[in-house]
């Protein structure tokens, strides 16, 4: 085997394999979800192998997404400001995590198992390469109450915007930021 394949599978079996649930491990709808961008790939091919591959088909660092795992565990909602707009937050109370994807959060996106986020980072990181994994990373915010929080942002227009969502002033949002802002305050109600 080749010797970055290697590293990766040792990443794989440390950082990804132990997140995820042997009922999702057998999903068709995990599966297929990672083999739609692989569709060489055997179905009958053992998970760590699949996992293995996807990572190194579009450059991911399995710790990577473990370290942006943590993140989200500390209270932090991580967002990617591309197209689509993603969400990710987590509930210690609920031991759950929530997600969503621009102006939605789609049926089944709400009390996700660890493993299902796993899958959705990894999928956002076949498009991203790099997901925020401290807090001083851009999109990371960490809701502290109500209406104030922490934002680090690199474009400083869009730590305003996502500002303004948090404590309601959206007298200047169109109809599209108006719903991200409604998805913006459903993860963070789901997070408190």
């Amino acid at each position: 085997m080749h010797q970055g394949l290697k590293v990766i599978e040792n990443s794989v079996n440390r950082h990804l394999l132990p997140r995820i649930s042997s009922a999702d491990a057998f999903s068709p709808m995990f599966r297929d979800a990672l083999m739609s961008a692989q569709p060489h790939a055997d179905s009958n091919i053992p998970l760590a192998a699949l996992l293995r591959d996807y990572c190194a088909e579009y450059e991911i660092w399995p710790d990577n997404i473990a370290a942006c795992l943590a993140l989200l565990r500390t209270g932090w909602c991580m967002l990617h400001t591309g197209s689509p707009v993603f969400m990710m937050g987590y509930s210690v109370t609920r031991q759950r995590f929530i997600a969503s994807a621009d102006t939605e959060t789609p049926d089944g996106w709400t009390g996700l198992t660890e493993s299902i986020a796993t899958l959705l980072l990894l999928l956002l990181a076949s498009e991203e390469h790099d997901l925020p994994e401290h807090v001083d990373a851009w999109g990371v915010i960490r809701f502290r109450d109500l209406a104030l929080f922490e934002f680090q942002a690199q474009d400083e227009t869009t730590a305003a915007r996502y500002r303004n969502y948090l404590i309601g002033n959206r007298s200047d949002l169109d109809e599209y930021e108006q719903r991200c802002a409604r998805s913006f305050a459903r993860i963070r109600d789901y997070m408190r």
